[in-house]
């Protein structure tokens, strides 16, 4: 494993798992797909204790924003999620129901507010919002062109083709407001360092960066199958902020015998 983003959460050891590798693969979910996707492979472990010093954060980062913290929300924010009694929901239509109260209202202002301490721009947040997912998945992103699981994947909210820009795109805040676990599972290399590892990378790619056209991050995880995908839990009323615009990452639900509901927002934010 090669040191790259850092970790900041409590409890890490008890958080914090890693694959056997990776693999591709045209089936997710049990879904078949129309392409090829790469997921983690074999079971999840704890991390050892020199992966584990590579992962954990410092006091001091040089790249403030390639760095995945793991936020517990405040006393006002939980109570605002809480009176939504999400417990309570036994079909679609109670959730549907839910989100259209004034107390869904006040729990999006919490999370705003909760957010914005972390904001190192005064700028108004992007609001991706609200997110339903079925629980039990191993992969959750869904390509809305194709209606695909897309496995791990790189955001493209900024529409940023350069990738010497990518690494200056907004990060996100992504707040578990279900009842169970969810899981956020990255490589812990951004684009950058999988472009500089790759033995066959291609130059014009470095300023071709759009769509899927980013070829040498899937030869790099070809070439070293063994590499690690790591999986971070992240618990009910909490969050996470990461870089999803420059590294691997996709979301899991297994283990959760319910449905998994999240609530995003981007910006510039910073621990």
């Amino acid at each position: 494993m090669f040191k790259g983003i850092e970790i900041k959460a409590t409890k890490i050891d008890e958080r914090l798992t890693l694959s056997e590798g990776t693999k591709t693969t045209n089936s997710l979910n049990g879904s078949l797909l129309n392409q090829n996707v790469t997921t983690a492979a074999g079971q999840w472990r704890p991390p050892n204790t020199h992966e584990l010093n590579l992962l954990l954060k410092k006091k001091y980062t040089k790249n403030k924003f390639q760095q995945i913290n793991v936020l517990s929300v405040d006393r006002a924010t939980k109570a605002a999620i809480k009176k939504l009694k999400i417990e309570h929901c036994q079909s679609p239509e109670d959730f549907f129901s839910i989100f259209k109260t004034d107390n869904w209202q006040q729990a999006q202002v919490r999370m705003k507010s909760f957010a914005a301490k972390y904001m190192t721009i005064d700028e108004q947040q992007i609001e991706i919002g609200l997110a339903i997912k079925s629980g039990g998945l191993e992969g959750t992103t869904i390509n809305k062109n194709t209606g695909n699981f897309t496995g791990l994947h790189v955001d493209s909210w900024e529409k940023y083709n350069n990738l010497g820009e990518r690494k200056l795109a907004r990060n996100r805040i992504c707040f578990n407001i279900g009842l169970y676990p969810r899981y956020f599972c990255f490589i812990n290399i951004d684009l950058q360092q999988l472009y500089n590892y790759c033995s066959e990378a291609d130059p014009e790619l470095y300023s071709s960066f759009c769509g899927n056209n980013y070829s040498y991050v899937w030869k790099f995880l070809e070439e070293n199958r063994n590499y690690p995908v790591c999986r971070i839990r992240i618990d009910p009323f909490e969050a996470y902020m990461a870089p999803t615009e420059f590294i691997l990452h996709d979301g899991s639900t297994e283990n959760n015998p319910f449905v998994d509901i999240f609530y995003t927002l981007r910006s510039y934010y910073q621990m």
